[in-house]
C-alpha cells in the first residue's frame, strides 16, 4: 500500500490479447483488451497501489533481425489463422491467431485513452520500455517494476515482479539477493560481467554459440575474469566454442545497448 509500480504495458497487452485473439485476427471491433489491462489496474490501485504505465516505442535498431523473424512468423500464423476461420474451425483458427499476435497502434491509442479519462499516468518509451522502467527503478520513481522480461534484471531494475496474476500474486526478484544464487555462482561478479555472462548466454540481439548456456557462460568469466580473454581463449580454440563471424562485434554492441539505453525522465521532461 502507497507504493508505485512501474508495469511493461506492452506484456499486459500480449496477455490481453490471447482473451480476444480471434476477433482481432478477423480485424472485428473488440475492447477486450483494454479491459483486461484496466481491471489489472484497478485491483492494484484496490490494494492502494498506484501503476506507473510504460508503453514501447520504436523497434529498436540492435533487435532488427529478431524482429523481422518475428515479424515473419506472425504473418505466416494469421495466414494459417484465416485458412481455418475459412474452413470454419474456430479452435484452430484461434490459436493460430493467438501465435500472431500483434500490439497495434490503433490499440495502443484506445488503452492510452481510457487510461487518461481514470487518471493513471502512462509513459511512451524511445525504444522499448525496458530501459525507461529499469531507469524509473534506479531513480526511485517506482518501487518495482512488472514485467515477464528477465532484460529489466540486466538493465539494473532493483525490484522486478514477475508472472503476475490476476489476483496480484507473483514472483518478485530483489537486486538485492543476485549473489545469493549458488548456481552458477556469480557472487563475486562486477555488474559488468554479469551483462557479459547475460549476453554470452544469448539474448533478443545475439543469439549465443551453439552449446552456450548461462551456466558455461558464467564459467568462461570466473576462469577468464573478462570478455577479452574469454574471445582470445575461442579464438585459440582453448574452449569448446566457436563464434560465427561478426559475433564478437555485435557482443559489445549489445553491451553498449544495455549500458547506454535511452529513457524519459518525468521530472525533468526530457
Amino acid at each position: 500500500k502507497g507504493k508505485k509500480l512501474g508495469i511493461d504495458t506492452f506484456a499486459w497487452l500480449h496477455k490481453a490479447a490471447f482473451t480476444c485473439a480471434y476477433e482481432l485476427g478477423m480485424n472485428m471491433k473488440t475492447d477486450k483488451y483494454v479491459t483486461y489491462v484496466m481491471q489489472r489496474i484497478e485491483m492494484m490501485r484496490s490494494h492502494g497501489v498506484e501503476p506507473v504505465m510504460v508503453f514501447d516505442g520504436c523497434a529498436m535498431p540492435a533487435k532488427k533481425g529478431t524482429n523481422d523473424e518475428r515479424g515473419r512468423l506472425r504473418k505466416q500464423h494469421h495466414a494459417r489463422g484465416m485458412a481455418h476461420a475459412q474452413d470454419g474451425n474456430r479452435t484452430a483458427a484461434t490459436d493460430c491467431f493467438q501465435a500472431a499476435i500483434r500490439i497495434t497502434p490503433e490499440m495502443t491509442r484506445s488503452l492510452q485513452k481510457k487510461l487518461t479519462l481514470a487518471g493513471v499516468q502512462f509513459i511512451v518509451a524511445p525504444y522499448e520500455a525496458d530501459v525507461p522502467l529499469a531507469y524509473l527503478s534506479i531513480r526511485g520513481h517506482v518501487d518495482a517494476v512488472v514485467t515477464e522480461d528477465s532484460d529489466l534484471v540486466v538493465y539494473g531494475a532493483k525490484r522486478i515482479f514477475l508472472k503476475m496474476d490476476k489476483a496480484g500474486a507473483g514472483q518478485l526478484f530483489c537486486q538485492s539477493s543476485l549473489g545469493a544464487v549458488e548456481s552458477p555462482n556469480i557472487s563475486s561478479f562486477t555488474n559488468a560481467q554479469f551483462t557479459h555472462m547475460c549476453i554470452l548466454a544469448g539474448c533478443d540481439m545475439l543469439p549465443s554459440m551453439s552449446g552456450m548456456g548461462i551456466k558455461k557462460a558464467a564459467q568462461l568469466l570466473r576462469d577468464y575474469k573478462s570478455m577479452d580473454r574469454v574471445f582470445a581463449a575461442i579464438r585459440s580454440r582453448t574452449t569448446a566454442f566457436s563464434m560465427p563471424d561478426e559475433y564478437e562485434e555485435t557482443f559489445w554492441k549489445c553491451v553498449l545497448t544495455f549500458k547506454h539505453g535511452r529513457a524519459y525522465d518525468p521530472d525533468t521532461q526530457e
